[in-house]
Formats: structure tokens, C-alpha cells, sequence
């Protein structure tokens, strides 16, 4: 690009100015934010802070313009993003909270869900039975009252209200089962599930199916009939 050079109306007529001169104040015009064209730095600069921020920076590296985060928007060194979000959630997912308040994506409710209280603290995939306080416990073979009645695919603390899926259905995030093969109500572990051949049962324990594995992550809920060990 050619070099342009301050000029003046001088007694020959119009003369480049020498770098002794100088130019009044006055006749500089006030530079404003409306003004500025080469916006490569100044119109940057201009931009200014924010407060409660994280920053994005501008590829020459200077100058930062902030972004407010609220509510469910956060961010880390790969962005912004939401509270418990996943790179792959998955299908028929949904964004929201558990039963614990925990922000993330989780599976839609199957039919028959329902909102209950839980009497204790239920992990996610928890088989779980009614107690006489009509709160939400985890099923155990080891009592005929505690028969497992459905599930709940996410977990919900003590005393607080979550989704119970009381109706065959899905229940995902297992790992290491064996695809095909029939499981029961544990009596070793509350809420859990065994296959048959590492269940010990004693007197007055149940034996109950509840589902039959998809592959090695899934369990197809059904909650069958109980037989009383004598």
C-alpha cells in the first residue's frame, strides 16, 4: 500500500508537513466508537467487561470479550455448555433433573411412571417395593412384603419425590449382563438383581423374575410372581 503523508495549504500552494510542524487540537476531530472503521484493536478494546463471566478469547490474543453464565450454562476449557451435559446422551433422552435435583440427560419415563417419595436413599435402576408409609424402598428377597413392584432409572435421596416406573420397561445402564439370560430379585443386595445360579435362598426368603437382559446394559423389567422358599 503507497504511504499517504499529512499535507497543507502553504504559500506555493498545497505542501506535505514537515514532521517540525504540528496540527492545532482543534482541527483534530474527536474520535468516537461510531467512528472508528479499522476496528482491529480499537473496536475491541471498546467492547469492555462483564462481570460474573467466562471469556472468550480473539485470535490475536489481546483483547477478551466476556460472556455471561447463568441458570444451567456453563463452561470449560472446550466451551460453553449445560450443567451435566454429555458429548453422546443418546436417543429418546431428555435434558432435566433427577430425583436428587442432579442436572443431566436421562431416559424418558416409560408409561406408567409415577411420582413417589423415597423412604430411602434409591440408587439409579433400583428395584423397589411400596412400604407401609406408601414411600418407595428397595426390594429385597428377603421378605415376601418387599416383592419388587418397578423401578427407578435415576436416583432419588432420602425423602425426596422422583419417578418410579411401576410397568414392564427398559431399565438401562447395567453393565456386564448376559444377553438372554433371566434375572432375579436379589437377597444379598437391596434393590438389585442376580441370575439364578448365584442366588442362595433361606427359609422365608421369595424368588422372584424381574427381567430377562438386552445385551450386556439392558434388563427388560417385568415384575413376575413370587415363590415363598419354605
Amino acid at each position: 500500500m503507497a504511504e499517504v503523508k499529512p499535507l497543507k495549504a502553504g504559500a506555493t500552494g498545497i505542501e506535505q508537513i514537515p514532521a517540525t510542524d504540528t496540527i492545532p487540537v482543534a482541527n483534530v476531530p474527536t474520535l468516537t466508537s461510531a467512528k472508528i472503521s479499522d476496528f482491529d484493536e480499537a473496536a475491541q478494546d471498546a467492547v469492555g467487561a462483564m462481570a460474573d463471566t467466562d471469556t472468550l478469547v480473539y485470535t490475536d490474543g489481546t483483547p477478551e470479550l466476556a460472556v455471561r453464565l447463568q441458570m444451567s450454562i456453563t463452561a470449560d476449557a472446550s466451551g460453553l455448555k449445560l450443567s451435566g451435559d454429555e458429548a453422546s446422551p443418546g436417543n429418546s433422552e431428555y435434558y432435566g433433573t433427577d430425583g436428587s435435583g442432579t442436572k443431566g440427560f436421562f431416559a424418558l419415563p416409560s408409561s406408567g411412571a409415577e411420582t413417589y417419595t423415597a423412604g430411602e436413599a434409591l440408587a439409579a435402576r433400583d428395584l423397589v417395593y411400596i412400604s407401609a408409609a406408601g414411600t418407595v424402598m428397595k426390594a429385597d428377597a428377603n421378605a415376601e412384603a418387599k416383592a419388587a413392584v418397578g423401578f427407578v432409572q435415576s436416583a432419588i435421596s432420602n425423602g425426596a419425590s422422583g419417578t418410579v416406573i411401576f410397568n414392564d420397561g427398559k431399565i438401562t445402564g447395567f453393565t456386564g449382563l448376559t444377553n438372554n439370560a433371566r434375572y432375579f430379585l436379589s437377597n444379598t443386595s437391596p434393590g438389585g438383581i442376580s441370575l439364578y445360579g448365584g442366588l442362595t435362598y433361606g427359609a422365608a426368603d421369595i424368588q422372584q423374575q424381574v427381567g430377562v437382559a438386552e445385551g450386556t446394559t439392558i434388563l427388560r423389567f417385568a415384575a413376575g410372581p413370587t415363590i415363598l422358599i419354605a
